[in-house]
């Protein structure tokens, strides 16, 4: 996605890799949040097999195994085809030969969020769903989970 938001950035993540590890107070807190939410997410989806690693050909032999073995849901798990890599927050199904479901979870309200957004969310859904498909990931679902503005602290039961 880095490309299609900035080229300049899309080059420097190419050719100057290290500049990447600098980031912003504010950029840490957003990912560090980010984390928070996709770990409540999953929990709307518990027994499901997380792939940890940053590490992407380990990423991809961890998310081929655990298909292999049968996992009906994956966090984090890996697919790449003509050198184009995705991280899919939440992979489900409800049996072993069954369609796929996709998950992209969101750290912000659907309410808060503003059209440039709402139109990077659905590329980068567009982009998971051709990378998925081009591995022979049979989808029936595209799903965007935002938090629920009307959930309170402590009925966190609609937390999405």
């Amino acid at each position: 996605m880095t490309g299609t938001r900035c080229s300049k950035a899309l080059f420097l993540q190419k050719k100057s890799p290290e500049l990447s590890k600098l980031e912003s107070s504010q950029d840490s807190k957003a990912k560090r949040e980010g984390a928070e939410v996709g770990a409540s997410a999953r929990l709307q989806f518990p027994g499901g097999v997380l792939v940890e690693t940053l590490d992407t050909d380990q990423a991809l032999d961890e998310t081929g195994k655990a298909i292999e073995k049968g996992a009906l849901t994956l966090y984090e798990a890996a697919f790449m085809t003509q050198g184009v890599l995705i991280r899919a927050d939440i992979l489900t199904r409800t049996s072993i030969g069954s369609p796929w479901q996709l998950y992209e979870v969101k750290a912000t309200t659907y309410r808060s969020i503003d059209p440039s957004s709402k139109n990077e969310y659905c590329r980068d859904l567009a982009i998971q769903t051709w990378v998925l498909e081009q591995c022979k990931i049979d989808l029936n679902g595209i799903f965007l989970m935002h938090l629920n503005h009307k959930c309170v602290f402590p009925e966190m039961h609609n937390f999405f």
